[in-house]
């Protein structure tokens, strides 16, 4: 099986698919941003209670690098849906969202056959970050790998450790890891394995630049179709 070699240093520039303007100043209010990691799932409109986020967001499409969106506190239906045949809803789930709390959500899983879409819905202002500090953080979407991943960072150039800086991530789990600020590597391996000396048994890897008072998440996500290779959504949260 072919692995992912990618570099995390910014975060994916959104193409293809539009936004909404982040809503004006309506009280209290929390922030989101919204990943589409479906492998085998049409362009999507995302909605979250009555406001309309994004259309067309595609596999591998991230809404909102750059900032989060303004969402409504409280109890809110999320739904993506499709406009093309067959037109419906294609994962919908809810939140209570935090005023002034921060948040990622993803949809995975596979449409096709037995359909096993689903949220994962993680908070990106909870990590206590200390001063020169960074986060990274894995968020294991990708349905065709290994149930649990380790996985293990590395100053670049230096060797891994002997146990994973993030341990047993779960299929639709995060975990996540405090750094400081400065250049890594990473390899993200079926829990229990060690990675190779030329990292060939890699789920995914690459290079990682931390920012202090920075989360960086890795969204594991499945291979574009027809490609075979698993790769990564990275997600920046200043």
């Amino acid at each position: 099986m072919r692995r992912a070699s990618l570099a995390l240093a910014a975060a994916l520039s959104g193409c293809g698919f539009s936004t909404t303007p982040t809503p004006p100043d309506q009280g209290p209010a929390a922030g989101v941003k919204v990943v589409h990691a479906m492998p085998d799932a049409p362009p999507v409109v995302v909605r979250i209670g009555r406001d309309t986020l994004a259309v067309g967001l595609s596999f591998i499409g991230l809404a909102y690098d750059e900032q989060y969106t303004r969402v409504q506190v409280g109890e809110q239906p999320i739904v993506l849906s499709t406009t093309t045949a067959p037109v419906g809803t294609v994962v919908a789930g809810s939140q209570n969202f935090i005023r002034n709390g921060l948040y990622t959500i993803v949809a995975t899983g596979r449409v096709a056959g037995n359909p096993s879409t689903g949220l994962v819905i993680v908070r990106d202002d909870e990590l206590p970050l200390g001063p020169g500090q960074g986060g990274f953080r894995v968020l294991h979407a990708a349905t065709g790998a290994a149930p649990e991943l380790d996985t293990y960072v590395a100053v670049r150039g230096q060797v891994y450790a002997a146990t994973p800086s993030i341990p047993a991530t779960r299929f639709l789990g995060a975990g996540s890891v405090l750094l400081a600020a400065g250049q890594y590597a990473f390899c993200a391996v079926p829990a229990g394995v060690r990675p190779a000396n030329d990292e060939g048994n890699c789920v995914v890897r690459g290079s990682l630049l931390v920012a202090q008072n920075t989360l960086t998440t890795a969204v594991v996500r499945d291979p574009r179709p027809p490609e075979t290779v698993f790769g990564i959504i990275p997600v920046v949260s200043p």
